[in-house]
């Protein structure tokens, strides 16, 4: 484990309550889904991969690599559901390719978010509900991206695929009602 990361994630999230490392069949992840407690937002329960940024992903950045953790928020009676498995499938995805997804990623095809959704994807973007400061974490030695993975409608991630992530979160931003956190929210377009 990067020295720490789990004490980043703590000060922000909360203690960690719960964790995963296999799926529901027994099948071994190379990495955790942790659960954390209770009160830091509102009526909601935050998910987070921990041990994903064991692996040098190809990014972009100057030096080519990065390494990345993934959180997802969903409404408190989403916890105990099948959403861990959810973040489980994504991580070893990305382990898989080896690639860092960038702002804006789509991630279609999502079982386990169809049957505790009406969204269709899931978006990859920055964790608004906490400072800017908290998307980053470093020790010095490593540098570690935190990305959420928010539900959209198959219409919002059609428009993030015609018009780029900064449209989408512009759009996000103007739509002062929006609930991200709101798995079956009506999509922001028709």
């Amino acid at each position: 484990m990067i020295d720490g990361l789990v004490d980043h994630l703590e000060g922000t999230l909360g203690a960690i309550a719960a964790g995963w490392r296999t799926d529901p069949d027994g099948t071994p992840a190379p990495f955790q889904v942790v659960e954390f407690e209770t009160g830091r937002i509102d009526d909601a329960v935050i998910y987070s991969t921990l041990g994903l940024s064991e692996y040098v992903l190809e990014s972009p950045t100057a030096d080519g690599h990065s390494h990345l953790e993934l959180i997802m928020i969903a409404p408190e009676g989403l916890r105990g559901s099948a959403l861990p498995f959810q973040l489980l499938d994504i991580g070893r995805l990305v382990v898989e390719r080896r690639e860092l997804p960038g702002l804006g990623t789509i991630i279609r095809n999502n079982r386990t978010l169809a049957d505790l959704s009406t969204m269709d994807a899931l978006y990859v973007g920055r964790p608004l509900y906490f400072t800017p400061e908290f998307a980053t974490f470093s020790n010095g030695d490593r540098a570690v991206t935190i990305d959420w993975l928010l539900p959209v409608s198959q219409q919002e991630a059609a428009f993030v695929d015609a018009n780029g992530w900064q449209a989408f979160e512009k759009l996000m931003y103007e739509r002062e009602d929006l609930d991200p956190i709101d798995y079956n929210r009506a999509s922001l377009l028709p």
